[in-house]
């Protein structure tokens, strides 16, 4: 029975995740809409929804500068399930010091969800492949 549990909460990360079709669609509502309704619409469209980095950096190229690349990053991070592809979303930043907020930033929703994992609880080896970040 535990096994089931653990892989339904496995294929859940999948069922939640966003396909690239629906990031898309999110970007241009994101882009089309005036600036002060712009993270608005991002937290609408993240919510409930996973999305891998290279997702996070399509809608982070809607920013233009760093400042603005952070507060939409606040709002993608806890949603991000590939943290061990960070990097990606790192090199979006134009500056040392949103590189270093940036990784600080990814670094604390990981560790917070390392220190709650027994809420998503994936032991199995297979598991383990798939969802490395999560362990």
């Amino acid at each position: 029975r535990s096994t089931r549990v653990r892989s339904s909460a496995a294929s859940d990360v999948y069922k939640r995740q966003n396909s690239d079709g629906e990031i898309n669609v999110l970007y241009e509502k994101v882009k089309d809409a005036f600036s002060f309704d712009q993270l608005k619409i991002l937290q609408t469209g993240m919510n409930g929804r996973n999305i891998t980095c290279k997702q996070c950096v399509k809608l982070l190229s809607i920013c233009d500068f760093d400042n603005e690349r952070i507060k939409f990053l606040q709002v993608m991070a806890p949603h991000i399930y590939d943290c061990h592809n960070r990097q990606l979303i790192i090199d979006t930043m134009s500056f040392a010091s949103g590189k270093d907020e940036a990784r600080q930033l990814i670094e604390d929703i990981a560790n917070n969800f390392h220190s709650n994992k027994k809420a998503f609880p994936i032991h199995t080896k297979e598991e383990e492949m798939l969802f490395p970040f999560f362990m």
